[in-house]
């Protein structure tokens, strides 16, 4: 916790220049509020001053469930990963229009820089931020776009990218070591297909790949259906993802095949191909 104050204080150009505003719900004392508060206190003299709001950046004033799993992966959103976690606790916390909080607090004449983390619920932060006229006073967006870890396609997190485009400004991709430096990366739709290939990989990786299966067998017709169609639903041409003993190759226009110490098996035509190789 608290990763972003001091990446921001360390790296951010006149940093010294800035007050800092940092949102975070959680009531979680050990693991997230004790730390944050740590950061914020070592931190404190290198700025013009450093605020902590316990509560949840949102597109409303007022209250909302907040699923608390005692973790930066906690969240407003009920994702499928918390589904019969123990560690994970709903409770109902504060939120802020951090649109109006921006347009109520600042203004125009200010330099303002806005990260947001928060676990996907940026696809409904962002369009109002852009429908309220917000990104009139933002100069830096930063933002980590969560894409199919909630389930949400490349079209839906390629739309953020193009709202924001419109206003005349772009999404760069936040990273601690290189925070507010020349490099910074900017989101694009190369640099978004990657982020999808990596999520999907992750996934396969842990659900189907992470035994020692002892044949092709041991991985259904149904399981290559799911995968391949949801490369295809995010429009991702490419990617290799390898295994404890398998790889999984997928180039365009070819036909799906399984391939094992037995021969090649024929599964259908995809838009897709996929070669499992022992």
């Amino acid at each position: 916790m608290g990763q972003s104050i001091e990446a921001f204080c360390n790296h951010y150009p006149n940093a010294e220049e800035f007050e800092i505003h940092s949102f975070e719900p959680s009531s979680n004392h050990f693991d997230i509020v004790k730390p944050l508060n740590r950061i914020a206190g070592e931190y404190r003299s290198k700025v013009k001053g450093i605020e902590i709001h316990n509560k949840a950046i949102w597109i409303h004033d007022g209250t909302i469930d907040f699923h608390d799993a005692g973790t930066e992966s906690s969240s407003i959103l009920y994702r499928t990963g918390m589904i019969n976690n123990p560690n994970v606790i709903k409770r109902e916390v504060e939120c802020v229009d951090i649109s109006n909080w921006i347009k109520n607090n600042f203004s125009k004449e200010d330099h303002i820089v806005l990260k947001l983390d928060i676990e996907g619920a940026e696809y409904d932060v962002i369009p109002k931020l852009c429908e309220d006229g917000a990104f009139d006073y933002i100069d830096r967006f930063y933002c980590e776009i969560h894409g199919s870890k909630i389930e949400k396609n490349y079209d839906q997190s390629m739309y953020l990218l193009k709202e924001v485009e419109k206003r005349g400004k772009s999404i760069y991709f936040w990273s601690a070591e290189s925070y507010g430096e020349k490099g910074d990366l900017l989101y694009d739709d190369y640099v978004l297909e990657r982020e999808y290939i990596k999520w999907h990989t992750r996934d396969v990786s842990r659900s189907y790949m992470a035994g020692d299966m002892d044949d092709a067998s041991d991985i259904t017709e149904e399981i290559l259906a799911a995968v391949i169609n949801t490369m295809v639903e995010n429009k991702i041409w490419k990617a290799k993802i390898k295994g404890t003993r398998y790889i999984l190759d997928l180039s365009s226009g070819q036909t799906l095949v399984c391939v094992n110490t037995a021969g090649t098996r024929a599964l259908g035509h995809r838009p897709t191909a996929l070669d499992w190789i022992i």
